[in-house]
């Protein structure tokens, strides 16, 4: 076995160490104790050269604490960070330093990492490299400013827009959320969202928050109708909702638009169109009404003289008189029926049942009204919206379906008041088709809109119409405590 000298194995362990310095990649140095540089690998050499440098400065012999103390006094940034970094590791104070320090280099920024790193202690001094990491920092700091445009943009959306996991659980809102609930983010953040809109779960039926789990990632979930937020006091705010599954951070994003302007805006054109109908009604009545009924009032006279002279034509004018008369109450219906009629929460059952013996009078069909217990509404609002859409439809029913039977029908589900007219008339086509684009179909809508009711409005399969609205109610225990 062939045998080395001392000699030879510091040969041995000088060219190990220059080859593992060599591979390294990155600029590499090693410093002894008082932290002169022993030996560079050629990329430090290169780097050196590359810019300007001189390796009586940086190179071997060169001492690196006295290179951080001339860039300290120029004024570099990172300079007093290196500087006490390096000696905490020469003196032992630590085992190793790092830093992510920046420098100019051929009229460009570069970004290092800086590890300064203990020898052992039977060799003393330590190892200092420079790994380029300028692309890892650009990266970082475009995601970063990636971040913060969006961060901002959120932040500033006239929007209230949160986030929650799949079980409902609330983990961030934007300013625009805490104005609309008038609570702060430590207040909601890890709650329910049900807390602030407990009406959510009543339009995701089928397992209420469950459904979300369905939706597919990117897609919203559509037809869902306005919901009210519980601002914090009690107060609530109607607002429409947009409910999208991200798949890849596993939350659902919520963006809530607040409808308080644009339901102060349809019912103020409801009010004026309410009136301008009224106004027409009662033209009508006065105007058109006595006018008729002056004219029937000749034709009773000239009846009677025809009569007296046994005039062949006498058939004729009992046909006029019966002709006129038949429109004086035609022209009457419709009068009472422009004139728009205020329900009071208490009398929504017996308007409904007056309205369904009026219509089953003056036409020849069949309109009866089902009611099988009490129910009343919160207010007198949406008592009266109500009541207008179910005269709105069984109007429809009449005037546009031709229907020969209707049903009106009032009924409670739970902590919700059910409107429902069914008609056998001509419907939608194809069967189950839904809505319709007409004038009276998109009031209806408004109205229900209005009181945050959900309606719909479908082709039945069996022929006919039918025509739904849910509105939240009050239970009969909460309506008697109320009465005096």
């Amino acid at each position: 076995m062939a045998r080395f000298d001392r000699g030879d194995a510091s040969k041995i362990a000088d060219e190990t160490i220059r080859a593992v310095l060599e591979a390294l990649p990155a600029h590499v140095c090693l410093l002894d104790r008082g932290g002169t540089v022993v030996a560079v690998n050629r990329r430090w050499e290169r780097f050196a050269l590359e810019n300007g440098g001189d390796l009586s400065r940086c190179g071997p012999g060169a001492n690196a604490l006295e290179v951080c103390r001339a860039a300290v006094e120029d004024g570099s940034a990172g300079g007093a960070e290196a500087l006490a970094g390096i000696e905490r590791v020469l003196t032992g104070c630590r085992e190793s330093f790092t830093l992510e320090t920046r420098c100019q280099t051929s009229g460009t920024t570069r970004w290092f990492l800086m590890l300064a790193a203990a020898l052992p202690v039977e060799h003393g001094g330590a190892i200092l490299s420079y790994v380029d990491i300028t692309e890892q920092k650009e990266v970082q700091l475009a995601l970063h400013e990636s971040e913060y445009r969006l961060r901002t943009v959120i932040e500033t959306a006239a929007d209230g827009i949160l986030s929650m996991n799949g079980e409902g659980v609330v983990d961030a809102m934007n300013a625009a959320a805490e104005r609309l609930s008038g609570y702060g983010r430590g207040e909601v953040i890890g709650k329910s969202v049900l807390m602030m809109m407990p009406s959510l779960s009543g339009v995701l039926p089928e397992g209420g928050l469950e459904r979300l789990r369905s939706l597919e990632s990117g897609r919203g979930l559509s037809g869902t109708p306005p919901v009210a937020i519980r601002r914090k006091g009690g107060a609530s705010v109607p607002v429409e909702l947009s409910i999208s599954r991200v798949d890849a951070l596993d939350l659902y994003s919520v963006i809530m638009r607040d409808l308080s302007e644009w339901r102060a805006m349809q019912a103020q054109l409801l009010t004026v169109a309410e009136h301008e109908q009224r106004r027409i009604g009662q033209d009508l009545h006065d105007d058109v009404g006595q006018e008729l009924t002056g004219l029937a009032l000749m034709v009773e006279s000239l009846v009677e003289a025809m009569e007296e002279c046994q005039s062949p034509e006498t058939p004729l004018v009992h046909r006029v008189s019966e002709g006129l008369r038949r429109v004086q109450e035609g022209m009457r219906n419709l009068s009472r029926g422009l004139v728009p009629v205020e329900v009071d929460a208490e009398g929504l059952m017996s308007a409904l049942s007056d309205l369904a013996a009026r219509i089953g009078s003056n036409h020849e069909l069949s309109c009866g009204f089902e009611c099988r217990e009490t129910v009343r509404v919160e207010n007198n609002q949406t008592a009266t919206q109500l009541y207008r859409i179910a005269q709105e439809a069984v109007s429809n029913a009449v005037r546009h379906a031709h229907a020969r039977r209707i049903v009106i029908r009032l009924s409670r589900e739970g902590d919700e008041v059910r409107l429902e007219i069914r008609d056998d008339g001509r419907g939608f086509w194809p069967p189950g088709t839904q809505d319709g684009d007409g004038m009276g179909l998109r009031i209806m809508r408004n109205r229900a809109e209005l009181i945050g009711a959900r309606l719909r409005i479908e082709s039945r399969d069996e022929g006919g119409t039918l025509v739904v609205c849910a509105v939240q109610g009050r239970n009969d225990d909460h309506a008697r405590s109320e009465r005096p």
